[in-house]
């Protein structure tokens, strides 16, 4: 699942990453059964470098000082050029003998595990936690020291600046970090939206107004592409993980896992729970009964398209999600 960004190259960078992703996984798939990290690793490597070259190729892009440029009117920036958008997501995911699962992500295509419990409602889990603006992870490892703004994303945020930047993070007392209660008020009070039904607030890593190209505005923490970004902490190295199917499906007693891998559009609409009982639960279970797997994946998307038409109209973002059903392994 790649879900590309920037006006200019989104659609450039994810078409390059998946075509290069997909070309190395074939080449080193033996090579998942014993280092799953470092494949996935290098996978995520290759398909940033195959970006660079992809936006490389552009009209008027060209590289200065190592960041891929193109030129713009004099007016706009004294330089006569500017940092290239373009970058994606990439959640890619690996079968091992229809046992293993090595999963792989950088971004906020989030991707779901859900276990049909004998008793009760789905077990659900977020494979590697959505790397948004507001992952205090990402922001202590690797943003913190770079001169980032880590911010809400409100109407009013370029008025007054750095007013009305309104950080995200905030100091304790004893020295660490923590989300800030005073800026998040006020980002409420300013119109910061809710980016998804899970009540996450829309936010940005914005490049600093005094960097070397004007300030650049991007979702997530972690990226393949947008190369003024990775000067500034945000990085393409993906979040491996490795789950044994059949441990996972004897845990829970049931006879198959649902995996769903989606663009951040999809989870605009839709809490991860509700996306698995809406899979696994509504109208019959994951084991043949009716109606079908197929049929209940499309009216899930479905009622995702509406739902995308009525909130955002023409500006919906992208919608687009994968959903595999994984027989729990007979050894």
């Amino acid at each position: 699942m790649l879900d590309g960004h920037g006006s200019d190259h989104g659609k450039i960078a994810a078409w390059a990453a998946a075509n290069e992703a997909k070309r190395f996984l074939i080449n080193n798939f033996e090579k998942l059964r014993t280092d799953p990290d470092g494949v996935m690793t290098e996978c995520f490597k290759r398909a940033h470098e195959a970006v660079y070259l992809a936006i490389e190729k552009q009209p008027e892009v060209y590289a200065s000082d190592g960041i891929l440029v193109q030129d713009v009117d004099e007016e706009e920036w004294p330089l006569g050029y500017d940092a290239a958008d373009g970058g994606t997501t990439a959640s890619i995911g690996a079968l091992i003998d229809g046992r293993t699962l090595v999963y792989a992500s950088a971004g906020d295509s989030c991707s779901l595990l859900g276990l049909p419990a004998a008793s009760g409602g789905p077990i659900t889990e977020e494979l590697v936690p959505e790397h948004s603006p507001t992952n205090q992870k990402c922001w202590e490892e690797r943003l913190q020291h770079t001169g980032v703004h880590v911010v809400f994303d409100h109407p009013d945020m370029f008025d007054d600046q750095p007013h009305n930047l309104l950080p995200i993070f905030t100091r304790d007392n004893k020295g660490g970090w923590h989300m800030a209660d005073s800026t998040l008020s006020r980002a409420d009070e300013l119109g910061c939206g809710l980016k998804t039904e899970r009540g996450d607030r829309a936010a940005v890593v914005m490049t600093p107004e005094d960097g070397k190209f004007s300030q650049m505005m991007l979702g997530v923490t972690r990226s393949v592409g947008d190369f003024y970004h990775q000067t500034y902490g945000v990085t393409w190295r993906p979040e491996v993980v490795v789950k044994d199917l059949r441990k996972a499906c004897e845990q829970t007693g049931c006879s198959s896992a649902v995996l769903i891998l989606a663009s951040d559009g999809v989870w605009d609409h839709w809490s991860f729970d509700e996306s698995m009982r809406e899979l696994v639960m509504e109208g019959g279970g994951i084991d043949g009964s009716a109606p079908t797997t197929k049929q209940k994946v499309m009216a899930f998307f479905e009622q995702t398209r509406l739902k995308g038409e009525e909130a955002f109209g023409d500006g919906a973002d992208n919608l687009t999600g994968i959903v595999a059903i994984l027989p729990k392994p007979a050894s």
